[in-house]
């Protein structure tokens, strides 16, 4: 095959599946966080941290789902400044969740300081569709977690 690798449908238990090359043996051990801030009335942030991926999705999306269920939240500022690893299943979620706002009047808006992370969405094209920060005070939201500590 000429030094390409065939890749199986069915992997090993333990085999990588992963694109930045870790090993995916099926654990959630990969530092996932996810916390819903509400800053002022009518807009939350959600600060996620770790590898989000097809391991953590459903515990993402149901997040999102809250918020976008919720009749009092008109704008969700996403903080992915913690975020390691992002995979598809993961950018699917937070289509998913603008579209659904953006259905009912409300916003999405994404906060990526890491330039590997902001690349996923300037090579897919996705950079057209959220608006990109590259930190919570260029999204024009308050420093949430110095408020949060604050009690």
């Amino acid at each position: 095959m000429d030094g390409e690798r065939e890749v199986s449908p069915h992997r090993a238990p333990g085999s990588s599946s992963r694109m930045d090359g870790r090993a995916d043996d099926g654990a959630h051990d990969d530092g996932f966080q996810i916390e819903v801030v509400d800053t002022w009335p009518g807009i939350a942030v959600v600060a996620v941290a770790g590898d989000v991926d097809l391991h953590s999705a459903p515990e993402f999306r149901e997040a999102l789902s809250k918020l976008a269920d919720s009749d009092t939240t008109r704008q969700v500022t996403l903080d992915l400044s913690d975020v390691t690893f992002l995979d598809s299943m993961a950018i699917g979620v937070i289509l998913g969740a603008k579209k659904r706002l953006v259905a009912s009047g409300r916003d999405l808006e994404l906060v990526v300081g890491n330039p590997d992370i902001r690349r996923i969405f300037e090579i897919t094209m996705l950079d057209r569709i959220f608006a990109l920060h590259a930190t919570l005070a260029e999204a024009g939201i308050a420093d949430y977690k110095a408020a949060s500590t604050e009690g």
